[in-house]
């Protein structure tokens, strides 16, 4: 009696293990699914890499950005949709990954049939067993805009300079002034005109 007691109250804390065991599968693929859809639908591109490079794994966004379907980008090489003069800068990226703890960040230029090719951040992250996890954020009109501000400071420059007028800036914080050469030559300063304070 005494046995058959113990057997039932054992096949009943199976039981309750069991629909534990259960219920924490179940919470655990919800929580996967989950991952998934997050993953697949962020706006920003993101990819798995093998050791060699090659995608293993890309979201929605990021097959938008190399311009194919995910099932025909899988399996190939990275390095293909990089331009010619980036690649070194990848496989860069990708060995100091692979040995250290830190997120790699550097430009890299894209190269996708019939677009014109785009500037991207990309954030690389080695998962300690070869693989990597790769983020891309585009640039290319931060980096437009950058130009047409260097052009326009170009201009102005050699405006100023041409029409022999002074200008400064003065850093009120530090006290420092940075100014024109012409600004220099118009008080007639003479040695390092570049070493200017100003104190209130």
């Amino acid at each position: 009696q005494n046995y058959l007691e113990e057997l039932t109250m054992s096949h009943l804390e199976l039981e309750l293990q069991n629909e534990h065991h259960e219920h924490s599968r179940m919470q655990m693929d919800q929580a996967v699914n989950q991952f998934r859809e997050l993953y697949d639908f962020a706006p920003v591109p993101l990819l798995c890499l093998s050791a060699h490079g090659a995608i293993t794994r890309l979201n929605f966004a990021a097959a938008r950005s190399l311009g194919q379907e995910r099932a025909r980008l899988l399996g190939q090489d990275l390095l293909r949709f990089v331009h010619p003069s980036d690649t070194a800068r990848l496989a860069l990226m990708l060995q100091t990954a692979n040995t250290s703890p830190d997120i790699c960040r550097d430009e890299l230029m894209l190269v996708v049939p019939d677009q014109t090719p785009r500037s991207w951040l990309a954030s690389v992250t080695g998962k300690g067993d070869g693989t990597f996890s790769l983020a891309l954020l585009e640039i290319t009109q931060q980096q437009q805009e950058m130009q047409t501000l260097r052009r326009q400071a170009d201009r102005w420059r050699t405006v100023v300079d041409a029409a022999g007028v002074g200008t400064w800036d003065w850093h009120i914080p530090s006290g420092q002034v940075s100014h024109s050469p012409g600004f220099g030559d118009l008080l007639e300063f003479r040695g390092d005109h570049h070493a200017l304070t100003l104190d209130l």
